[in-house]
């Protein structure tokens, strides 16, 4: 995962259990911002078609485990990440309400789910390929979307 997160212009700040938070920086240039959100959403797309069968073929293969299926939450806002901790154990920290609203959205089946702030800030595109579907479950308090292809 954090070989696709860096080569989309991102970082993995934490690994969470099972999963990673990934952060990418958004600019205030329309046209950077712009390819920040396309490469946050291509580094996701990337890993659910292209990683993961790779991932669950292994697993198959090997262990004969089930196939493995992962969700991912995405959500814009403004962070501070900073280093915590005290010598030798110190490590980066996120702190924003992104971090919180996208682990709400992360419980999907191989679904990329966004808050309405990323969406609002998704570039538009005339013949756009993507959809966003209006997602709610009790445990959110914001207004959310799945992504679809049209």
């Amino acid at each position: 995962g954090s070989m696709v997160i860096e080569h989309y212009n991102g970082g993995i700040t934490e690994f969470l259990g099972d999963g990673f938070l990934a952060l990418f920086k958004v600019e205030d240039d329309k046209e950077k911002s712009k390819k920040t959100v396309y490469n946050s959403h291509d580094s996701a797309k990337f890993l659910i078609n292209e990683a993961l069968p790779v991932i669950n073929e292994i697993l198959k293969k090997r262990y004969a485990l089930a196939a493995l299926e992962i969700g991912i939450g995405m959500a814009y806002s403004k962070a501070i990440v900073t280093i915590v901790g005290r010598e030798p154990n110190i490590h980066p920290k996120a702190i924003g309400e992104c971090v919180y609203r996208a682990s709400k959205l992360s419980d999907g089946k191989n679904q990329i789910r966004i808050d309405d702030r990323l969406k609002f800030l998704w570039p538009k595109s005339k013949g756009g390929k993507l959809k966003f579907n209006p997602f709610s479950k009790s445990e959110i308090d914001f207004k959310a979307y799945e992504i679809a292809r049209k």
